[in-house]
């Protein structure tokens, strides 16, 4: 069976760079690739959209594989 896990970008950065992650983002991006990875969640596909921040977000994650970007998203 097929699992969709829908993730929104980590908390933004400033009203300055808001499409950025502040640094509380970037933790949990981090957090939530080391949840996944304690868990044995593996992934075959990752999309992101193409902000700035929802693609840190995806990085930050380390979900070791490559991130497809879609601006549809």
């Amino acid at each position: 069976m097929s699992v969709l896990y829908l993730v929104r970008h980590g908390q933004a950065g400033t009203r300055e760079n808001y499409d950025s992650l502040s640094p509380l983002g970037r933790r949990q991006a981090r957090l939530l690739g080391e949840y996944f990875a304690a868990q044995g969640i593996r992934f075959d596909a990752a999309y992101s959209g193409s902000l700035a921040r929802q693609r840190a977000t995806a990085e930050e994650a380390g979900l070791g594989i490559e991130i497809t970007v879609d601006p549809g998203w």
